[in-house]
């Protein structure tokens, strides 16, 4: 397989062993962080277990990226214009501001924006395809911005979305198709096939009792028996093709404990990967050069050294 995988992980899964789900055989995790309706208001992860979750990702050698859901009824909910939004600094911004605390300084090399149904949730009024399109545009162009300046590490940006949802909203799709650099991270749930040869477990389990296959195996000898997603955004400027397929969650073994995670896969090689993606990688360590050896003399410069030292020896002892 050339294509990379990955895992999709929340906050129920902050103590999961990255390094036991890097050894398997995954490339990156997607962390979703929140963002939608809790209390009136978006809702994101804790910023001590995301941070832990980060830097554990990271030092098990994993490519990080994220994910949020962009609730754009909030606006209508609160009663606030474009004109108002555009005003609000990015302290003020219910969105931005949280989502620089949670990636400040984060080694985060993509970020996917969720827009979609849930988008839609509101109680007052209706999001409409302008809407839509421009609290994307918002967020984006925040992003970029926050980059640019330092604000924020360097990451790559895309949205999250079917091809049956922004087909209904034309603005939308035109604003994702104007920015062939946001890639495009494309749902489509399945179960994986189980392999031809059937899974073993030691001891064997009684035979009405499911076998979940490890992640390895998952990763190793499950196959796609569906057509990938629909595309969508696209033009004469953008490929029509996805980047991202988030497959849906899947069950599986690790470390012996059963796992519920979404599983991903990235629609390319490495290098395609690292063309696109730029991903932040934690580097492998150098090893300490070994010490040159002290060469021997050569037994003639040996007895040079003798002979110099007995002449010398002779010489102070005439002097004495």
């Amino acid at each position: 397989m050339t294509n990379l995988v990955g895992l999709q992980l929340n906050e129920s899964h902050s103590s999961v062993d990255f390094q036991s789900i890097a050894d398997a055989g995954a490339d990156f995790v997607t962390i979703y962080i929140g963002g939608q309706q809790q209390d009136g208001k978006p809702e994101f992860i804790s910023p001590t277990v995301f941070a832990d979750m980060v830097q554990r990702a990271y030092d098990a050698g994993l490519i990080i990226g994220v994910r949020f859901d962009l609730w754009v009824g909030y606006w209508l909910q609160t009663n606030r214009t474009m004109a108002d939004v555009e005003k609000m600094t990015d302290s003020q911004h219910p969105i931005i501001s949280q989502l620089i605390s949670l990636l400040r300084y984060k080694a985060i090399s993509f970020l996917s924006i969720g827009v979609y149904e849930m988008s839609l949730s509101t109680s007052a009024g209706e999001v409409t395809d302008s809407w839509l399109a421009f609290a994307l545009r918002d967020v984006v162009d925040r992003l970029e911005r926050l980059q640019r300046i330092g604000t924020l590490l360097p990451f790559k940006i895309g949205v999250y979305s079917r091809e049956n949802f922004t087909a209904k909203y034309p603005s939308l799709d035109t604003f994702v198709a104007s920015r062939p650099d946001l890639y495009i991270h494309a749902p489509k749930w399945i179960k994986l096939s189980a392999p031809t040869s059937p899974l073993t477990t030691d001891p064997p389990l009684p035979s009405n009792q499911p076998v979940f296959p490890t992640l390895r195996d998952l990763i190793t000898r499950y196959v796609i028996m569906a057509t990938p997603p629909k595309p969508f955004g696209w033009s004469d400027k953008r490929a029509k093709e996805w980047s991202f397929w988030d497959l849906g969650t899947q069950e599986f073994l690790l470390n012996g404990e059963k796992v519920v995670a979404g599983y991903e896969m990235y629609n390319g090689t490495r290098e395609n990967f690292n063309a696109e993606i730029n991903p932040r990688i934690k580097p492998t360590p150098i090893p300490p050069a070994e010490p040159e050896p002290t060469p021997e003399p050569e037994p003639d410069t040996l007895k040079q050294i003798l002979g110099e030292l007995q002449a010398i020896r002779q010489i102070l002892s005439e002097r004495l």
